[in-house]
């Protein structure tokens, strides 16, 4: 299985600006850990920026948003970091609301929603602001999905555009490149351009068991930045107090989102904004490391889906890039004033090389099915046991659990396992109600 390649913070997070205010901010505030608190603000960043950055690819452009899932333990913290993006993106919102005018930016918290509904929360009203938003910034808009591992489904039945959950995949695979498909039923709401950036949450075991390779091979794993959490959870008893030193430096980055979400100058197209040593380093990495990675595809399976995903993000790696430098853009400098340096091309490359890491251990367990994962989950566990001998039937399917399989389906992928030879099951006379009892097959 491929390894997991713990994110390098330090080479993602530049070292002065709103990404690393915002880090340094909340790193030692709440039990989220700095990689969730950085995912968290590029995501925010990416949102106020919108449309005013982009790729342009012959005349075909996709806007510098960024989807981003945090992935770790129940308990770590996820939700909070999100949360508190979330309210400094309302409170960035706020100006805008009390003169009431359409903020620049917001948020939008979902759970489970249409294809549909999603375009009604993000797309325009009428047909005359759809037709401004073409020569215009639309307003950005932060998804917060908290839990969003329904998004992804049954690794069983992850066909492309297949029900809701691949009705509203395909959705947000356009809306990645800034656009929305309209509704032409009755509300008859018309395409347009959009800036949406994704903030998800779910945990690492539950990515493992849904993002099966029918996700990463039609693009959408390719579009997300997976961000883990490597190590023990940070435990945090009580969240340090709201001092006016921290209300000050928390009002700055509420100003700095306001401040990038209002501009009327654009940042414009990235691949035109590297400075000469940026480019050539861009330039450099792509027909070198990029290039190893397409060769690799014909070695096998896991290979060639590693290959599609790089494929979609090396893309997404020069939007980090660009997302990096609009975050150290200094007080008296304009959005249209800002460049691509070397450290920003670097940030983007880490980031390309640590999704890409995640992803490759996705591709290895991506083939799998659920009864597959599952079978070898109990199997880890009985040697883990050790010399504690075998376990009961209840206790075994209460203490290896598995997302998508109830209670009868991971009987029988015991069973299965008794089977193949590798377990061995036992009915037990208690002096009451036989028990039966799971053990490892020890070679």
């Amino acid at each position: 299985m491929g390894a997991m390649t713990p994110p390098n913070l330090d080479k993602l997070v530049p070292e002065y600006g709103f990404l690393r205010d915002y880090v340094d901010l909340y790193r030692d505030r709440l039990q989220a850990s700095p990689m969730m608190h950085f995912g968290a603000a590029i995501a925010t960043l990416s949102a106020a920026v919108g449309w005013r950055a982009y790729l342009d690819f012959g005349g075909s452009q996709s806007p510098c948003t960024l989807y981003v899932i945090i992935t770790g333990p129940s308990g770590s913290g996820k939700t909070t970091a999100a949360n508190v993006a979330s309210s400094i993106m309302a409170s960035a919102s706020k100006g805008a609301l009390a003169a009431g005018a359409t903020p620049p930016v917001r948020r939008i918290k979902v759970s489970h929603v249409s294809a549909k509904g999603l375009i009604t929360a993000i797309g325009p009203a009428s047909a005359e602001t759809a037709l401004r938003y073409e020569s215009e910034p639309p307003p950005g808009v932060l998804i917060d999905w908290d839990e969003i591992g329904s998004l992804f489904g049954d690794v069983r039945d992850q066909v492309k555009g297949a029900g809701w959950k691949g009705d509203i995949r395909a959705e947000m695979m356009r809306m990645v490149d800034g656009r929305h498909g309209g509704d032409q039923t009755a509300m008859q709401l018309p395409a347009s351009r959009c800036a949406v950036s994704l903030l998800g949450t779910m945990t690492q075991f539950e990515l493992e068991q849904r993002a099966g390779m029918g996700l990463i091979r039609d693009g959408f794993i390719g579009r997300m930045l997976m961000l883990p959490t490597v190590g023990d959870v940070k435990l945090k008893a009580v969240p340090e107090p709201a001092t006016p030193e921290y209300l000050n430096a928390r009002a700055g980055l509420v100003a700095f989102i306001a401040r990038v979400a209002e501009a009327r100058e654009e940042f414009g197209n990235a691949f035109a904004k590297m400075d000469p040593a940026a480019d050539a380093l861009w330039k450099g990495w792509y027909g070198t490391e990029l290039a190893d990675i397409v060769k690799r595809a014909k070695i096998g399976e896991v290979e060639d889906a590693v290959a599609v995903v790089a494929g979609r993000l090396q893309a997404t790696a020069l939007k980090v890039a660009t997302i990096c430098a609009i975050s150290r853009m200094e007080p008296t400098q304009r959005l249209d004033q800002v460049e691509i340096d070397e450290v920003d091309i670097m940030c983007g490359i880490e980031m390309f090389r640590s999704v890409l890491g995640y992803a490759e251990r996705l591709a290895h367990v991506g083939g799998e099915l659920p009864e597959d994962s599952y079978g070898e989950k109990v199997c880890e566990f009985l040697i883990a046991q050790n010399g504690h001998g075998p376990i009961g039937k209840k206790e075994l399917l209460d203490r290896v659990k598995a997302a998508s399989l109830n209670r009868a389906q991971r009987w029988r992928v015991v069973e299965e396992l008794q089977t193949e030879g590798r377990v061995t099951i036992r009915q037990v006379s208690t002096g009451g109600r036989p028990r039966l009892e799971v053990g490892i097959v020890r070679d």
